[in-house]
């Protein structure tokens, strides 16, 4: 089986990683498409908070990425959630 994965952010590597995890004894090939450069060659200005439910939930996918985060992660002491009006 062939699948393509249009975008390598949250949802194109969780389905990445998802489908190698549950498919794996299957045939399967997998090509991810990704319109910006490879990590560290173009700067997006992005960032992403997790908390930590969002942390098991990428570890039941992938344990070894939930490690990576841990281990290259900048821990922040507050976490705040604003609406256009501020």
């Amino acid at each position: 089986m062939k699948v393509i994965i249009v975008g390598a952010g949250i949802g194109g590597l969780s389905a990445y990683h998802s489908l190698k995890k549950h498919l794996a004894n299957s045939n399967l090939t997998i090509k991810i498409y990704e319109s910006h450069g490879p990590p560290g060659t173009t700067k997006v200005g992005g960032g992403l908070g997790l908390a930590p439910n969002g942390l098991r939930a990428i570890a039941s996918v992938s344990p070894k990425a939930a490690m990576y985060i841990q281990a290259n992660g900048y821990p922040g002491p507050i976490f705040t959630f604003r609406n256009s009006s501020g």
